[in-house]
């Protein structure tokens, strides 16, 4: 083994060649180590100049390197073992260690990293949240707005409909009133209010109704109308009141009552009483006096006892 060779040998394996050459004394450096080889091996070795001269080079290359003592020594080198001391597990075992840490470190700056990029935009992200969270207060808002819009239009819709429907209702249960002399608004008025009141209806909806039912002259006077009579159940009803009540003349209305006759091949009797007690109404008679006006109303002699007859029977007639 030449000089070139053994240089390229650590301490560890350069003693073990020195104890395959039979040395006694193993030397602890490398230096050391490759001189007593060489003199050994010198007298069966090539001795030629270029030999000689190649060995001194590679002796004193060998006396600058350090020697084990020393790499012992060294807290760098010594934590890193050449690649020919260590095994294949000892070799793996580092490189995952030093991955590890690769990555520990790596892990660390992007944590810094992230911290950083979130501190600086936090200011921008909070706006952010404050934008929206005031704009979902306002879409609320708006949405409220909106619901309590239409749950008023809702109301007012299923307002008009009852309304509309009790006024339907009244006008069918009222008849018209058109200022004539044969009719008696008090008793118009009372119809109205009674049918009301029985029904629960609101003024509002008596003034509709009622408006709706007059006809001819009445009609007239309410179409030419201003004021609080458009608007007032009460104010109509006073007015109306005082413009159709009539002063009953006694003479002229007994006159229109005595003239009535019931024609009975045009009419049945129930009719012709029906008619004749509207005329009596405003006279305010007793009910004796308004079936004796009745029963003079029978033109036939035979029909008028009957009914004469059947009074003096029955008094409750």
């Amino acid at each position: 083994m030449n000089a070139g060779e053994l240089n390229k040998l650590t301490v560890t394996q350069l003693q073990q060649e020195a104890r395959n050459c039979g040395l006694s004394s193993i030397p602890k450096n490398k230096a050391a180590c490759i001189k007593a080889i060489l003199e050994h091996t010198k007298g069966g070795g090539p001795s030629n100049e270029d030999n000689d001269a190649h060995s001194q080079e590679v002796f004193e290359e060998a006396q600058n390197l350090p020697s084990s003592a020393q790499v012992l020594d060294d807290p760098v080198l010594n934590n890193r073992p050449s690649n020919s001391q260590m095994s294949n597990s000892d070799y793996l075992h580092q490189f995952c260690s030093m991955m590890k840490d690769s990555m520990q470190k790596q892990q660390e700056m992007f944590n810094q990293l992230v911290m950083a990029l979130s501190v600086g935009h936090r200011p921008v992200q909070d706006a952010t949240t404050r934008d929206l969270d005031h704009n979902e207060f306002e879409d609320r808002s708006h949405l409220h707005h909106v619901s309590a819009f239409q749950h008023d239009l809702n109301r007012q819709d299923r307002f008009s409909a009852s309304t509309g429907n009790a006024v339907k209702f009244l006008s069918s249960q009222i008849p018209f009133f058109s200022g004539t002399e044969d009719e008696d608004i008090d008793i118009w008025i009372e119809k109205i209010e009674t049918v009301a009141e029985l029904h629960g209806l609101s003024s509002v909806v008596m003034l509709t109704a009622a408006t709706s039912k007059l006809s001819k002259t009445a009609r007239r006077w309410f179409d030419l109308s201003t004021g609080s009579v458009n608007k007032s159940w009460t104010s109509f009803r006073e007015e109306i009141i005082d413009c159709f009540r009539r002063k009953v003349l006694f003479n002229e209305v007994i006159q229109k009552v005595n003239a009535r006759k019931w024609n009975f091949s045009k009419e049945s009797f129930q009719e012709y009483a029906m008619d004749k007690l509207a005329l009596m109404r405003n006279l305010k008679l007793s009910d004796e006096d308004s079936i004796q006006l009745l029963i003079k109303g029978i033109g036939s002699f035979a029909l008028r006892a009957t009914a004469a007859s059947l009074r003096l029977i029955s008094p409750k007639l």
